[in-house]
């Protein structure tokens, strides 16, 4: 088993209290999700109107077979520095951590399930990666940013109808977050590790 294998195994552990093969995963995030965001409010970890979320749909969503899109080194510092925990134990897994991260974001939606999940799958899949602020602080919706950098290929707000899917995300991501986008500004993508 790879490095990753073992770490990914160790996680799971810690936060489920058994092993669970990456088969079971599949349908034990599913139930995990729910209760995960219960423990968290109830610790006071995470805000409390993210149990207003339909918590089994949004489980249901998790795709356990991007636990595998991170090295070693990424899941390792995911667990160091941002995966909940209450008294030293760790009560998050990689795709709850990314769901949690999209529930803040699409908070103040109408269709705030629809987007939590748009959202997911556009972090989870590594198509776009919210700066650090962003994804530490929403444990409370309230506390995050989003990095906006001057545009020196244009002095006008690019249409989302022209750009690519990556930088459509990101401009979403940052539209629904609240942030304004500025004329000749536009969001600071990070993709797999390169700066786009």
């Amino acid at each position: 088993m790879s490095p990753r294998g073992l770490l990914l195994n160790s996680v799971r552990f810690e936060v489920l209290g058994e092993e669970v093969t990456q088969a079971g995963m599949h349908s034990r995030y599913a139930g995990y999700f729910p209760q995960f965001v219960r423990q968290g409010i109830e610790a006071g970890l995470l805000d409390e109107r993210l149990s207003r979320f339909d918590l089994s749909s949004l489980g249901a969503a998790l795709d356990a077979n991007r636990d595998f899109k991170f090295g070693y080194l990424g899941l390792q510092t995911l667990y160091d520095r941002y995966f909940l925990h209450v008294s030293d134990r760790r009560i998050e897994l990689p795709q709850a951590f990314f769901m949690r991260v999209a529930m803040g974001l699409a908070i103040n939606e109408v269709e705030r399930e629809a987007r939590a999940i748009e959202f997911y799958n556009v972090l989870s899949s590594f198509d776009f990666m919210s700066s650090t602020p962003t994804l530490f602080q929403f444990r409370d919706p309230t506390l995050a940013t989003i990095e906006l950098l001057p545009d020196p290929r244009s002095r006008t707000i690019w249409k989302a109808s022209t750009m690519q899917s990556r930088e459509r995300a990101a401009v979403e991501v940052c539209r629904r977050a609240g942030q304004r986008l500025d004329a000749g500004a536009c969001a600071r993508i990070s993709y797999q590790g390169n700066e786009r």
